[in-house]
């Protein structure tokens, strides 16, 4: 049985095993068959899938360390939803920061634009808005970098969008 993993816009993924030139194994995915590689059997231990928040696009890759404790995901979510009121975002994590991603478009207010220019009702509403969730492009907008592993304090940044810049700051 191959492996497979389908990303927010319902694109379906599958594990190939290939060879390099000097033989050791590597791990792709891809949307369409290859003709180099063979479908894998199961996920090499070591190695994760990695959807980029931003596009959705699929990689496989060794799974990094981090010193990121499991549940400080969860907390940033909570906080994102509760403290600044959003209802869809992306929170990653990203070697040693978490990264909370924002829709570069509001999903509600697609929704609410194409119910009311084609009369779609309240069904079709919803309909848009699950389409706009999953195939918008998703931007950086805050990170929060491990300052203190014992404090677990935490350095906040942002995203500075001023052209020449274009980094966290």
């Amino acid at each position: 049985m191959t492996v497979e993993y389908v990303n927010r816009k319902d694109e379906r993924y599958t594990l190939y095993e290939g060879r390099t030139k000097t033989g050791k194994p590597k791990y792709y995915c891809s949307r369409k068959p290859s003709s180099s590689g063979i479908p894998a059997e199961a996920m090499p231990t070591g190695y994760e899938w990695r959807e980029n928040p931003a596009d959705g696009i699929v990689s496989v890759r060794k799974r990094p360390s981090t010193r990121i404790a499991a549940g400080e995901r969860e907390v940033l979510v909570e906080a994102i939803g509760t403290q600044a009121g959003l209802k869809t975002f992306i929170a990653d994590i990203d070697g040693d920061s978490l990264v909370a991603y924002i829709p570069d478009r509001n999903p509600e207010a697609v929704g609410e634009l194409f119910e009311g220019m084609f009369a779609l009702g309240s069904a079709g509403a919803a309909s848009m808005m699950d389409w706009t969730i999953k195939h918008v492009h998703y931007s950086p907008m805050m990170r929060f970098v491990l300052h203190d592993d014992r404090e677990r304090l935490f350095v906040v940044e942002r995203w500075c969008y001023l052209g020449s810049i274009d980094r966290w700051i």
